[in-house]
């Protein structure tokens, strides 16, 4: 979703934007978007693909507090270090292996 957006709003507009859906209000966040995007000098074809993806995808937005999930890059960073600890030549996977990993 914010690639599509950032494609056309600058970084300011994006962070109005963000706001509203992480506050978990999808209807600002779509009408605020329209607003802007209405406001832009771009061809209308462009506007209306943006406008339709995000309405079509609009069940998908909310992100209320209480339904946000964890950071893709911490995520990926645990995955490396555990990886890193856990996976050296010749190592199984096994609690006695994790456990003496650690030197």
């Amino acid at each position: 979703m914010k690639k599509a957006c950032l494609s056309v709003l600058t970084d300011e507009e994006w962070e109005t934007l963000r706001h509203a859906l992480y506050e978990g209000d999808t209807e600002a966040f779509v009408d605020t978007l329209e607003v802007i995007v209405d406001g832009k000098d771009l061809p209308a074809e462009d506007k209306a693909e943006l406008l339709s993806y995000v309405l079509g995808n609009s069940d998908s937005l909310n992100y209320g507090r209480g339904k946000r999930n964890g950071s893709g890059a911490v995520e990926k960073n645990i995955g490396i270090h555990v990886g890193r600890r856990f996976k050296k030549q010749g190592m199984r996977w096994s609690k006695e292996g994790a456990n003496q990993s650690g030197a």
